[in-house]
């Protein structure tokens, strides 16, 4: 019972949350996976922010879910964690500043 109480404590103002993000960020951002020609990309669409951060939660669950349930040496998930972590944030920071010099350099 008390379970029940404490998770609906806490899902439920997340879902409210959640919700209201969704509402409030619903402008576009141009997602490319091309880091070496930011004028011109190879592939670019233009995406809801909001479907982003769902995207990157997504991934997030995924991963949790490989390290819980896939047994791995230990310095081998250091090593997926990290590079995760590295490819998003440049993920992230080309998304939403646009003008990191990411590859080669002209």
């Amino acid at each position: 019972m008390i379970r029940k109480f404490v998770t609906a404590l806490i899902l439920l103002p997340l879902a409210i949350v959640v919700v209201a993000f969704a509402v409030a960020n619903r402008q576009s951002v141009v997602v490319s996976f091309d880091p070496f020609d930011q004028v011109h990309p190879a592939f670019a669409r233009p995406v809801p922010l909001y479907a982003l951060v769902l995207v990157l939660v997504i991934v997030g669950v995924i991963l949790y879910l490989v390290e819980t349930y896939i047994p791995l040496p230990a310095p081998i998930r250091v090593v997926i964690r990290v590079v995760v972590v590295v490819a998003l944030c440049l993920w992230l920071l080309q998304v939403f500043i646009g003008d990191i010099p990411i590859g080669r350099v002209r």
